[in-house]
């Protein structure tokens, strides 16, 4: 799973390369900023959002919604930060909103450990190959799926900041976000 998830961060940067160059979508920013955020973001996010997700699945919807909302939480006080003292543009917003999920990432991996010690199942997983047929058929209408999500969730962000200003952005940012990271718990929750 983490050679998947490497992979297709890995995969973003090229097709992020060509949307910014080509199609002058975020061409404000700096290549090597965006490039590099948006590695980090897929990979990461990708894993809190899987992780998260398993406590969830086993059962455990008390610790999903604590960590869920300890990471909400992070992340607007790493965005306020980042915008306050670093920078007031949109990538320090998201990079403190990405900190957050990195956060308690980790705080999930530990508990995860704790829950579920390696030692207790004695599992080998199927062989197969990691890039089949059916792994691609599977992945693609996710990946299509997650990179509007990312864009109706984050990436707006970059539009705005250019087109009205980082102070029409930060009020923009802060309502919508409340909103979609209450909406986004009930959702994982009811899903």
């Amino acid at each position: 799973l983490n050679k998947y998830f490497t992979a297709i961060a890995l995969l973003s940067l090229p097709i992020v390369f060509i949307i910014r160059n080509y199609f002058n979508v975020g061409e404000f920013l700096p290549s090597f900023e965006i490039l590099i955020f948006i590695l980090l973001y897929i990979y990461f996010s990708t894993w809190f959002q899987t992780l998260i997700s398993l406590f969830n699945l086993f059962d455990l919807q008390k610790v999903f919604v604590i960590l869920n909302i300890f990471s909400q939480s992070c992340g607007l006080l790493f965005a306020a930060f980042f915008v306050k003292f670093i920078e007031a543009s949109a990538i320090a917003w998201m990079s403190g909103l990405l900190l957050g999920q990195v956060v308690t990432l980790a705080v999930s991996l530990l508990l995860f450990y704790k829950k579920f010690p390696k030692n207790k199942f004695n599992l080998t997983p199927k062989n197969e190959g990691l890039f089949s047929k059916s792994t691609f058929n599977f992945c693609y209408p996710v990946a299509i799926t997650t990179l509007f999500m990312w864009f109706m969730n984050q990436g707006y962000r970059l539009i705005i900041e250019r087109n009205l200003g980082a102070e029409i952005l930060a009020s923009i940012g802060v309502g919508l976000g409340l909103a979609a990271s209450l909406a986004g718990v009930v959702e994982s929750i009811t899903t």
